[in-house]
Parts: C-alpha cells; structure tokens; sequence
C-alpha cells in the first residue's frame, strides 16, 4: 500500500468482512493496521487459481465451485455488498475442497493495474463498482478456472483487451472444453452493457445446470436461488447442518459440504 487511503479504504473493507457469516465466504480472524508489515489473519484457503494448476479437476468440478462462489457473492449482495475486486486469487478452496471468496487479497497490497483489466468489467475504470460489475467478473473466473490458466484472457495483450473494450466489444473465444451451450449463457454473464447481464439468480441456475453434466439439469434449474437465498446457508438442510455442529460431528459436516450432498438436497422434491 503506497498511500494512507489505501490503508484506510482497507480497513473499511476489512471491517465488512469481519462481520459475514456464510459458507462460502472465509472466516475473518483478525488484522494489523497499527505497525508495518501490515496483515490480514483468516480461515486458510488455497486460491482457485493454485487449486486449478495443482488438481487439474474435471470440467464439472470447476462448475461445482463456481457455483458456490457464486453463492457467496450472492450472499454479498443480499447483503448490499459489492465485492468490487473478484478473480481468481480471492476465491478460495479449504481443506474441505469448499470454494469460498475473501474480501481482500494480497492484490490489495500491491498495485497491479494490468491483471486488473484482464478481471475488471468494461465499464469499471469510469464507474463505481456495481452489482452488474462483479457479475462480469464472476464469467472472468469461470473462464480462467474452466482453461486452468492464471487469467481469462491470458491469449491478449493488455492493450488490445482495452481497444476491444474501447469498440464496445469484449474478446470472445470459447474455452475448448466448453461446448456451444455452455458457451452461449455464459456470453449473457459476458455482455458489454450492464444491464444486458443477467442477476445472480439466474447465473446460479446456469452454474448448477453445467454442475450437474446433464444430471437432474430439470430439478436443478430454479434451485439455484433457493440454495443461496437463505444467506448464512447455502445448502437446503439448515436444521440438519445444526444438529451436525451441536454433536461436533466433523465426519458428517464434511460428507454435508461436498457437492454431491447438496445436488441431492437442491434435486430432491421440495414441499
């Protein structure tokens, strides 16, 4: 951090942060502001980025997280929260392989204009953050995660991303274990003007549809807000994920945080 607003807009965020409770937003412990080296103490996770190199999952794994990280930044604007700063540093992965996003990443104490642009919607260096803007950046992490590169869109230099920008357009070139359909919703999350991309319960059922791999695509579709809605739940089973806390049943809770328990829950007929 080079400037004393830096510092302060930091502890700003730093004490939002310490007031979320969802699951798929990391713990935040605690910070130093007082005497430098400056830092931030939270739940340990792994970047998606690290996890994506390291792992090398499957394409349906990918959507898997990306789902719960979209759950998590749905929970921020349920909130009146916009993240302002998403990529594939501060969504993270903990030990129990849950995506989870941080409020702030070591991105914050090191300037780093041009990795900005390659996660940044079009109209982000004249505006505010919005809500319609960390949407943008959502599609720039599925894109980043889905090729197991460091950045969406690693293939262009910084300046031609900003001249496309600049002609009203964004760079297009489908990811190559991406087919056509996946490919045309998640060009909508993409869209140059704001207000021609979708909210983030429709991108939630886009997620959960490529998640499920042609699985149960009919009971997902709808859910996706149902899953994220409760807020400081993302699964459908609240009373259940209590009694497991009480008994301190870590065997159970981590059977409850693996996806193959919340597609179950999300496809079961509701009542």
């Amino acid at each position: 951090m080079k400037r004393e607003e830096d510092k302060d807009q930091l502890q700003k965020e730093v004490k939002v942060w310490s007031e979320l409770r969802h699951n798929n937003i990391a713990h935040f412990y605690g910070a130093n502001f007082t005497t430098e080296p400056y830092f931030i103490v939270s739940e340990s996770v792994e970047t998606m980025n690290a996890y994506i190199v390291r792992e090398k999952p499957e394409p349906k794994r990918v959507y898997q997280l990306m789902f719960q990280a979209a759950a998590g930044l749905r929970y921020l604007h349920s909130h009146n929260i916009v993240h302002g700063d998403l990529n594939g540093r501060n969504i993270g992965i903990n030990q129990h392989g849950v995506a989870m996003l941080t409020l702030v990443s070591e991105s914050s104490f090191v300037e780093e204009e041009s990795g900005a642009l390659q996660w940044g919607a079009p109209e982000f260096d004249k505006k505010r953050p919005t809500f319609a803007a960390d949407v943008f950046s959502l599609g720039m992490c599925v894109i980043a995660a889905i090729n197991g590169t460091e950045y969406p869109w690693c293939y262009c230099k910084h300046i031609d991303i900003r001249k496309c920008y600049e002609a009203r357009g964004i760079p297009e070139r489908r990811p190559h274990c991406m087919s056509e359909d996946q490919w045309r919703p998640l060009k909508r999350i993409l869209e140059f003007q704001p207000y021609d991309r979708p909210d983030l319960d429709h991108v939630l059922e886009i997620l959960a549809s490529f998640a499920s791999d042609g699985d149960g695509n009919t009971q997902l579709k709808g859910k996706g807000q149902e899953a994220a809605n409760d807020g400081e739940d993302t699964t459908l089973v609240q009373a259940e994920k209590r009694d497991v806390m009480e008994h301190n049943d870590s065997a159970a809770w981590q059977k409850m945080q693996s996806w193959e328990f919340v597609q179950q829950e999300l496809s079961s007929p509701t009542t």
